[in-house]
């Protein structure tokens, strides 16, 4: 059974979910492991066991975290009206057809076509364009629940205390912030928030989906889907212990996930398309070096440059960025302990870039990650610097396992094809290990 939450309607019936804790045992070489029963033939579980999942790795706390919220926010559910109670599908209960004081009831159905239904229920009276209000009279460490309905963002949203909104669509103008955290201890999770389609960022260099400005901890970002913005989907300064998972990027002049001197995050399950693409000009030109708008980035870890502080302890892994023509797929500039893992690059200029920033790159590592082909854009006037993986000024660096196109160049730099798309700029790099990467033809 799938309870309805009441986190999600106004009334119903708690979940029944139940946290197990226990001590990680190892699984021996060889052995059959069982799941919901001791033995093939015992003491076996009386009910149904889903959303099964197997990891060759230990999980952190956040990582574990983010997969439960994940899972919790896309479980599907049915709804009824009383004029009609032949269940209709939902996700995430977004009931966006019924009006303002219409009823509804919630019906939970399982596998086995078990069903519970929920006492009568009215939605809410809400006017459009007030979120800001709502955010302001909620109580400081609540959650804010504004699944199913829209909302205009206006001069731009401010969450301006610890709160948790679930759901919810924003539209933003032109030149507007459309959210700007402003405190600690703040989830987004499932919520959608729509730019005014600008991708040039040489006019519209305030459009950010959403920002921070301020030294804050604990963020989390999960969920959300986040396109059409001026300069950035996300551009979050000084966050101490951030997450970002699960969430859809696209169509942004300048970057997709731009994280500047962060302290401790996780970056992962994300998917960034369509970051820059505009600077052709229809397709007839690369931006020259120093124009607004020469430089593009998926998902990147720089530092702010006063104060000169690095982005540090990050995990980048399970992200795919697509089509980033400008420039950078995946980047940092002068990151200490990060690790780009399990990544997918497609269509961008250079995949994977590792450059000094003021500070020079320590520490970070580029492993078991792909970079898919990129083409250059017809009628393009100049030839792009196209790069597969690059390190630039960096310390105890490296790049192993990594899957990259034949397509990238050769650098002639390692014996191996596989090694060779790996860019050692300069000899200006100390310590860099290079090993075991292979060709995709």
């Amino acid at each position: 059974m799938k309870p309805v939450s009441p986190s999600r309607i106004n009334s119903g019936a708690a979940p029944r979910r139940k946290a197990i804790t226990g001590v990680p045992v190892a699984i021996a070489s060889g052995k059959v492991t069982n799941i919901g029963a001791y033995a093939s033939t015992q003491h076996h579980f009386n009910g149904t066991i889903d959303e099964v999942m197997v990891w060759n790795t230990p999980l952190s706390g956040a990582t574990i975290s983010g997969i439960y919220a994940a899972a919790y926010a896309s479980d599907s559910y049915l709804y009824s009206t009383p004029t009609d109670p032949t269940p209709v599908q939902s996700h995430y209960v977004s009931i966006p057809t019924l009006a303002s004081g219409a009823h509804f009831a919630v019906t939970s159905v399982d596998t086995s076509g078990n069903s519970a239904q929920s006492a009568d229920q009215v939605v809410p009276t809400v006017v459009a364009g007030d979120l800001q209000a709502m955010i302001n009279e909620a109580t400081a460490g609540s959650t804010l629940n504004v699944t199913g309905y829209t909302f205009a963002a206006g001069s731009g949203i401010t969450v301006n205390k610890a709160l948790t909104i679930i759901g919810g669509t924003l539209t933003s103008g032109a030149n507007i912030r459309a959210i700007t955290i402003s405190a600690s201890n703040v989830t987004l999770n499932g919520m959608t928030i729509t730019g005014p389609q600008h991708e040039d960022i040489n006019s519209h260099t305030q459009e950010r989906g959403i920002i921070i400005q301020t030294a804050l901890s604990n963020i989390t970002l999960t969920n959300l889907t986040i396109s059409n913005f001026g300069m950035a989907g996300m551009w979050l300064d000084r966050v101490t212990n951030l997450t970002i998972t699960y969430c859809d990027i696209s169509d942004c002049g300048y970057a997709g996930i731009m994280v500047l001197s962060g302290t401790g995050g996780l970056i992962q399950y994300n998917t960034v398309t369509g970051i820059g693409e505009s600077f052709y000009t229809g397709g007839s030109r690369y931006p020259a070096i120093g124009d607004a708008g020469s430089n593009a980035y998926g998902i990147a870890l720089s530092q702010l440059l006063s104060p000169s502080l690095e982005s540090t302890g990050f995990l980048v892994d399970n992200n795919i960025v697509d089509s980033v023509p400008p420039w950078h797929a995946f980047d940092t500039h002068g990151g200490d302990d990060i690790t780009f893992s399990n990544n997918t690059s497609k269509q961008s200029r250079c995949a994977y870039y590792i450059t000094a920033g003021t500070s020079g790159s320590r520490n970070t590592h580029v492993t078991d990650n792909r970079a898919e082909s990129y083409t250059q854009p017809a009628g393009a006037s100049s030839p792009a610097s196209v790069i597969a993986v690059a390190f630039i000024g960096s310390t105890d660096c490296s790049a192993t396992g990594n899957a990259l196109d034949d397509g990238y160049p050769d650098y002639n730099d390692y014996p191996d094809p596989g090694d060779d798309r790996v860019l050692n700029y300069q000899d200006g790099n100390v310590r860099l290990t290079v090993s075991g990467n292979t060709l995709i033809t």
